[in-house]
């Protein structure tokens, strides 16, 4: 077997993602990324949009965890990788036991369970049917920017939300 070529694809966070987590910050958000993707990826990620990764657990660490542990862990977690979407669906469901509003981002079909599970599901419009139906509110921009203000009660406005 010979190597023919090699394929990479480059998915970059968007340019304002960094100012708008900052925004977050400001208002006392926390942001978790729970994602399929590889840790290592998600880590990176992190540091390219100035979120401290901190502690990284993966789907098979929190199959490890009973829900009292994984509970314990995510306060101190700020990337979940390589997690299923029942693993997604788990976390919000803790996360939304200790009394604090959790809002979920998705756009996938393995989202889902995470969107009805969350207090508020946001998904984007260009996201799949099922993730769109899961969701409680559909973004019509693919922004953080469109995100973040709302986390102040202002408003939303017509052009950047369904």
């Amino acid at each position: 077997m010979r190597l023919a070529g090699l394929l990479v694809f480059l998915d970059p966070p968007k340019p304002d993602a960094a100012a708008a987590l900052g925004r977050l910050a400001t208002l006392g958000i926390t942001v978790k990324i729970v994602t399929g993707d590889n840790p290592a990826v998600a880590a990176k990620v992190c540091q390219d949009v100035g979120l401290p990764a901190g502690t990284t657990l993966t789907g098979a660490d929190i199959d490890n965890l009973d829900d009292p542990h994984l509970a314990a862990a995510i306060t101190t977690t700020t990337v979940f990788a390589r997690v299923s979407p029942e693993h997604k669906a788990r976390i919000v469901r803790l996360q939304r036991m200790t009394g604090r509003a959790v809002a979920f981002l998705g756009d996938g079909v393995n989202d889902a369970l995470a969107l009805h599970a969350a207090d508020v599901g946001i998904s984007v419009d260009s996201a799949t049917d099922v993730a769109k139906d899961a969701a409680d509110v559909i973004l019509l921009e693919k922004s953080w920017p469109t995100v973040s203000p709302r986390a102040d009660g202002s408003s939303p406005t017509p052009s950047s939300t369904s």
